[in-house]
């Protein structure tokens, strides 16, 4: 079955990638790239990287419940699991998170899992409302099938998150449940249940006051905001000039496609998905062809290097705390006991 999925997800990015390049001129796309305004695209890729300090930052948050945990070690954390995620399909980083983190304070794997849900929630449901006021706001060529499934899915989210905080006090009976022996049914859909009441569902409803809860969400329109830059700066990187029409509706339409892009099983590094995605949405646009295969080119290359980036700086320096400062910390503890003994 993981083979199965592999070369599914490998038919589907080159599906989607058949579909961007065909009768493209890839001299024209190599010309456009190579002639992108430097101080914009750095300017982009700075914002890349502060998008992954945030998001550790509301992590950190997220898992204060739990553990006071350091942000370096959930920087750490979050650097190689995001890294894994452009190396393997299936967002395989968010289980490396899970497992780099946990070995920290020795937490509950579950309980970290649960969190990472709880972003994707979070996450969803931010940049729904950000696109839903873009649509409100700005009038820009969109197609039914992408409003109609943004509205239901940002409803739903929203409905989620509302009713575990107003019923809390409901929901929390149902613990007793998930935890009474005598409910010990060995189906395995039963132990599915019981995880997701007990390390989502409660750990996520019951424990966060109103302004914790402003606080996460206030992170996460700010790491939606954060992402708008990136891809807006890197727009301007091709097109310094204003010549084309590009606001914060385009932003918008485009963080909401890439996000559901990348949840599609593809190839790593979403590759093929995401192109797609970016090419259905500006499509419709003044924008010419080529130019929008340049840019999503280059949102698909700057969003990978920044990851792969972070990610081996922060797995090296793991290595190097782990093998280095671990045994000279142990050194000189070892010296210090030996003249207290003499």
């Amino acid at each position: 079955m993981k083979y199965i999925k592999f070369f599914a997800g490998l038919l589907i990015a080159a599906f989607s990638l058949f579909i961007v390049f065909k009768k493209t001129d890839f001299y024209v796309i190599s010309q456009i790239i190579r002639s992108a305004n430097s101080y914009y695209l750095f300017l982009s890729l700075a914002f890349v990287g502060l998008n992954t300090v945030v998001k550790s930052l509301r992590w950190q948050t997220l898992l204060k419940y739990f553990s006071n945990f350091n942000l370096r070690d959930v920087l750490m954390s979050f650097s190689i699991g995001n890294m894994i995620n452009m190396l393997l399909p299936f967002r395989s980083g968010d289980i490396v998170r899970v497992f780099t983190l946990s070995k920290q304070e020795n937490m509950s794997k579950a309980s970290i899992l649960g969190t990472i849900v709880y972003e994707h929630v979070l996450d969803f449901l931010a940049l729904s409302v950000l696109f839903s006021a873009a649509i409100l706001t700005y009038n820009f060529p969109i197609s039914r099938w992408i409003k109609f499934p943004t509205f239901f899915l940002t409803l739903g989210c929203g409905l989620f998150l509302i009713s575990i905080f107003v019923f809390k006090d409901q929901i929390k009976k149902l613990e007793a449940w998930a935890n009474d022996s005598k409910n010990g049914h060995s189906e395995f859909y039963y132990k599915i249940i019981r995880h997701f009441i007990n390390y989502v569902v409660l750990n996520l409803s019951l424990f966060f006051s109103y302004k914790e809860y402003i606080k996460l969400f206030g992170y996460t329109i700010f790491i939606w905001i954060i992402n708008g830059c990136w891809l807006y700066f890197l727009f301007l990187s091709l097109d310094p000039s204003f010549k084309y029409f590009f606001s914060v509706g385009e932003v918008s339409a485009l963080l909401l496609s890439i996000t559901l892009a990348v949840m599609i099983p593809s190839a790593p590094s979403y590759a093929g998905t995401l192109h797609l995605a970016v090419f259905i949405i500006l499509r419709p646009t003044a924008i010419p062809p080529e130019v929008i295969i340049s840019y999503a080119i280059m949102i698909h290359g700057s969003g990978t290097f920044m990851a792969l980036m972070m990610g081996l700086i922060n797995w090296l320096s793991s290595i190097k705390i782990k093998k280095v400062v671990m045994p000279r910390f142990r050194l000189r503890v070892l010296n210090e006991a030996r003249k207290i003994q003499g």
